[in-house]
């Protein structure tokens, strides 16, 4: 038997409790002397002569009341040390229950991990819940056995662990669940602006290539440049959805809500954004430059075909027969130079 409980319970434990045991086996030992001390004073007092054995009776009486005595110490003990090992053992229990709950894993290789985080977390914090009935009433009896004399001081050490151990584990549960939830609410809105953005690029882009297309077919330039303007400031309003996650990059680096792993993955979504805007900020501005460019020669062009055309209007004019032959010496000369 001792050897089983010395394989069951930690060397320190098994001591304290062989020697509850002991205690217990002397009160009834003692209890059973008991019995045997009572048929004797029975057998002394049933005799003629009392007196002959008086000194056999003082000392039956003696053993008797040592008895009493030692029976009445050891049952006192073992009103608190029954309950104190029961205490310990529950504790015991308790602690190896509460070390085998874990945290939800912070590993995630997309939004729908985080949910699922999110949902384990959830369990885990309703789970530590369900422990708080049994560790509250363990330390009201805990604390109730405390105040009673001869109390082994492993009862409050039980009693302050288990206490410990529970608000660190629901601390640490309910931190991870606020980490969790405000993780895929960042990771949300990030997922919801790279949508956002995929969608208003591809239509933008539709724009830029119709756009491009109408280059050998321009019937205004001005309209044209009007048009590559507003589109050029519609790609430019793009940069608000990758400034909203940038903060919200910075949010999730700066109070360590993801693996340097996995927040290295939305960084590169994030920088393939930032390169793709740069590169159609690129290709319209020089489309925009070349539109403004020929606009400048079509405008030159026209410019300096009209200057002819009147140059040719006062030209023809100047030679016309009847009103060159009215005009003055001196004004026919220099027509004619």
């Amino acid at each position: 038997m001792t050897g089983i409980l010395a394989r069951i319970l930690p060397i320190t434990d098994f001591y304290l409790f062989q020697s509850d045991v002991q205690q217990i086996d002397t009160i009834s030992y003692d209890v059973k002397t008991l019995s045997t001390l009572l048929d004797e004073l029975i057998e002394e007092r049933a005799t003629d002569d009392p007196s002959r054995y008086r000194q056999r009776l003082d000392v039956l009486l003696g053993r008797y009341r040592q008895l009493l005595n030692s029976i009445d110490e050891a049952s006192q003990r073992c009103t608190v040390v029954i309950p104190a090992k029961m205490i310990h053992e529950n504790s015991l229990q308790l602690n190896t229950s509460l070390e085998n709950i874990s945290n939800a894993p912070m590993n995630f290789r997309d939004l729908s991990d985080v949910r699922t985080a999110v949902q384990g977390q959830i369990r885990v914090c309703d789970v530590l819940e369900n422990f708080s009935h049994q560790i509250n009433e363990l330390v009201t009896r805990g604390n109730e056995l405390i105040r009673q004399p001869m109390v082994p001081k492993y009862v409050q050490h039980d009693i302050q662990n288990i206490q410990k151990l529970y608000n660190e584990k629901i601390r640490s549960a309910q931190d991870h669940l606020e980490k969790f939830k405000r993780l895929l609410e960042l990771w949300e809105r990030f997922d919801a602006n790279k949508r956002r953005y995929q969608q208003q690029t591809e239509r933008l882009n539709n724009e830029l290539v119709q756009l491009k297309s109408n280059q050998k077919s321009i019937i205004s330039f001005q309209h044209e440049i009007d048009n590559c303007q507003h589109l050029r400031a519609s790609y430019t309003d793009l940069k608000l959805i990758l400034d909203e996650n940038t903060q919200y990059l910075q949010t999730i680096s700066s109070n360590n809500l993801l693996p340097y792993e996995n927040l290295q993955k939305l960084k590169i979504d994030y920088d393939n954004m930032v390169e793709d805007l740069t590169e159609k900020l690129r290709i319209i501005d020089e489309f925009l430059q070349d539109l403004i460019h020929d606009n400048n020669k079509w405008t030159h062009f026209n410019d300096e075909l009209k200057r002819l055309e009147t140059l040719f209007r006062e030209i023809g004019s100047m030679f016309d027969a009847k009103m060159f032959g009215e005009r003055a010496l001196e004004e026919k000369q220099q027509i004619l130079e």
